[in-house]
């Protein structure tokens, strides 16, 4: 039995439609599974001769991030949700410039995890963050 090419049509137009929204669904569940990575922390004096000091933080990808200052301003809080930690270590104690240590830890809130990066400092500084594609770069100056 021959098929018409109308209804030949029909097929491969509604094969097309169920593979192109299987693949836009599979997608989007991939999107809310995927978690970002905080693989490395870093800190660095910003210049020779200065107090002002640059922590980065490299991610696995892009994430959104808040930050607030806490304890009198001795402390810079970074939380970025739907992060993990992987590879970043816990902790960064050696003073470099204004900084005297960060802390990195990931916690699960509900189903949700987030992670926190705790920069404790010597004084009030006047701090920046710039996101750079994968990095963010945390400038901080007395």
């Amino acid at each position: 039995m021959m098929r018409s090419t109308g209804s030949l049509r029909w097929a491969a137009a509604l094969w097309v439609g169920t593979v192109a929204c299987a693949g836009f669904f599979e997608k989007d569940a991939l999107a809310q599974g995927a978690a970002s990575h905080v693989r490395e922390v870093r800190l660095a004096a910003a210049s020779s001769g200065s107090s002002a000091t640059e922590v980065t933080v490299a991610l696995s990808a892009a994430t959104k991030w808040s930050a607030r200052v806490e304890n009198g301003g001795k402390r810079l809080v970074i939380d970025l949700p739907g992060a993990d930690v992987a590879g970043a270590p816990e902790a960064l104690v050696d003073r470099v410039g204004v900084v005297t240590g960060v802390l990195t830890q990931s916690f699960k809130d509900g189903d949700a995890t987030s992670t926190r990066i705790a920069i404790s400092l010597a004084e009030n500084v006047a701090y920046r963050i710039r996101p750079d594609g994968n990095v963010l770069r945390v400038s901080l100056t007395p």
